[in-house]
């Protein structure tokens, strides 16, 4: 995969300080129902039954993720760039963006500034390795209104303008 867009998202859950990476991995990796993590054989008896099972992915969904560890934001690595993703179906973004996640949830807090920083720095990175122009650099919720990633709280044209003044 080469990409062309950047999609930014947010974990939905509340940053602890601590590694909350990691257990996002294993979620992804995971056989689930309504949220839960479970075994293969509960998945296989749920399916049959007809209930929903999230089948577990091959690594997280995401590229890499911004999370506070301990007392300082930290970049976390996902999946290598040139694989794709599974973090945005719609419009067939999975193949061509790089997703990156705030770890956080900010439909209910503002994004810290530091985290915010981060997160514009990581996406001015890939941006200048790729070639990825600002206004390809969009909101999870941009392609699918359905979410609210990055967070109601996080406001994507403010940060598509913070982006152009931050130097990469």
């Amino acid at each position: 995969m080469t990409p062309t867009h950047i999609i930014i998202h947010h974990s939905l859950t509340k940053d602890s300080g601590t590694v909350s990476w990691g257990a996002i991995r294993h979620y992804h990796k995971s056989y689930a129902c309504n949220g839960t993590i479970i075994s293969e054989e509960l998945a296989n008896e749920l399916a049959a039954e007809g209930k929903p099972i999230k089948v577990p992915w091959v690594d997280i969904g995401y590229h890499v993720g911004v999370e506070l560890v301990n007392e300082d934001y930290e970049i976390l690595i996902g999946r290598m760039p040139h694989i794709p993703g599974a973090h945005c179906a719609k419009g067939g973004m999975n193949a061509i963006a790089l997703g990156l996640c705030a770890v956080g949830n900010f439909d209910v807090v503002k994004p810290p500034h530091e985290q915010w920083l981060l997160t514009m720095k990581i996406t001015n990175y890939f941006r200048k390795i790729y070639k990825i122009p600002i206004v390809a650099v969009s909101g999870h919720r941009e392609f699918d209104p359905s979410k609210t990633c990055p967070g109601n709280l996080w406001d994507m044209d403010r940060f598509r303008e913070d982006l152009g003044l931050l130097a990469y």
